[in-house]
């Protein structure tokens, strides 16, 4: 029994330890050295109560953490004149997954202008730089917030003056503002999106899909089949203008994809879509 016990509180130190370790470098990534070296008894406040930013996984609540930070005037988000700040997302997410989310997160948050400075797809990682002049920094709180709908949480973060890296995970995503159309209705279903891109999410399972552009629309088709992992089942393109098509669909399809093919004006007044079932 005595043995027992004595292992349970060595494992529980271990884990303290490890615990306290990944919280210091949680924040030492977050603060820059001036600040962390002047501010050292603070933070030692703020953070001493470790449990209540570290998950029982052993992962830190890094929203939280920079919550903390931020109240507490720790965090630099701000600069004297507009600077080019550049921040990186990296993340072994399913790559499309991870840029819509990202640029629709973003889009709400205001950032409708943010230019991919670099795009790099390694063994099972991709790297996203996106690059933008401004005098304060993408307040990383609203967008975490913004993120945990698509169930996308923050591994970590590392700043160095006007470079943000940011590493993301999801272990469920979920893909969200598409447009939901059940299968087998009579009637054709209208969406309409100013962008003249069109996500839509297939609530049955379905064969065919008959697709119209609105008045005085003609499109060139642009269209990709997704599973529900977003993996590409289909892919299908026209260069020759139209006013609609009927696509044969893959058993497995759960999103749709749509836009033109050279310029997604064409579709901005709208489209009408009516999904058949498989018989």
């Amino acid at each position: 029994m005595k043995f027992f016990l004595r292992w349970f509180l060595i494992l529980g130190l271990a884990v303290s330890l490890h615990a306290s370790e990944i919280l210091d470098e949680t924040i030492n990534n977050l603060v820059d050295p001036a600040s962390l070296t002047t501010h050292k008894k603070l933070l030692g406040v703020l953070f001493q109560y470790e449990d209540e930013f570290v998950f029982p996984d052993g992962h830190v609540d890094v929203i939280k953490v920079i919550s903390v930070l931020k109240e507490n005037g720790l965090i630099k988000l701000f600069y004297r004149q507009p600077e080019a700040i550049l921040t990186t997302f990296s993340s072994e997410m399913n790559p499309l997954f991870m840029m819509k989310a990202l640029s629709d997160a973003l889009t709400k948050l205001g950032y409708h202008y943010i230019l991919t400075h670099e795009l790099v797809r390694d063994t099972n990682q991709t790297h996203w730089t996106v690059g933008y002049k401004s005098q304060h920094a993408i307040d990383p709180i609203t967008l975490g917030t913004e993120l945990l709908k698509y169930n996308i949480t923050f591994d970590s973060v590392l700043v160095d003056e006007t470079n943000w890296h940011y590493r993301l995970s999801s272990k469920e995503p979920i893909l969200l503002d598409t447009s939901k159309v059940s299968t087998g209705l009579e009637e054709m279903t209208p969406l309409n999106d100013p962008r003249g891109e069109y996500w839509i999410q297939v609530e049955q399972p379905a064969a065919v899909a008959i697709i119209k552009s609105q008045y005085p629309d003609l499109w060139h088709p642009y269209i990709i089949c997704y599973n529900p992992n977003l993996e590409i089942l289909k892919m299908y393109k026209r260069d020759r203008s139209t006013k609609s098509i009927k696509l044969l669909l893959p058993k497995e399809t759960k999103y749709i994809r749509l836009t033109d093919m050279f310029t997604s004006e064409n579709l901005k007044h709208g489209i009408e879509i009516r999904i058949e079932g498989a018989e």
